[in-house]
């Protein structure tokens, strides 16, 4: 499972440029991934937590204001907040990690 989900993670990188050619595909992926809450399988990975920190990581570098324009940005925001709410509120009690 843990493959699959870093392909994921890969493919929802390319949301860091609106503008690129593979953006849109990017953007039905994260909607199809919210919508189904895919990512929950996370926790049928040995090591839930790396994946869970590159998601975070991921979708915050995405969705900074500066980088995409407002209307671009909200509605990453409106499919991030759900998707991480939902992963974080199952995880359990976070260990502290290093960076």
């Amino acid at each position: 499972m843990q493959p699959i989900l870093e392909l994921f993670l890969e493919q929802l990188a390319l949301l860091k440029d609106p503008s690129g050619p593979s953006y849109t595909d990017a953007f039905g992926l994260l909607e199809r991934l919210t919508e189904i809450r895919g990512f929950m399988l996370v926790f049928d990975c040995p090591e839930p937590e790396n994946i869970i920190v590159s998601l975070v990581s991921t979708c915050v570098s995405a969705a900074r204001p500066g980088k995409n324009q407002a209307e671009t940005y909200n509605q990453l925001e409106n499919l991030m907040a759900p998707l991480l709410t939902n992963i974080l509120g199952e995880a359990p009690r976070a260990s502290p990690c290093k960076v």
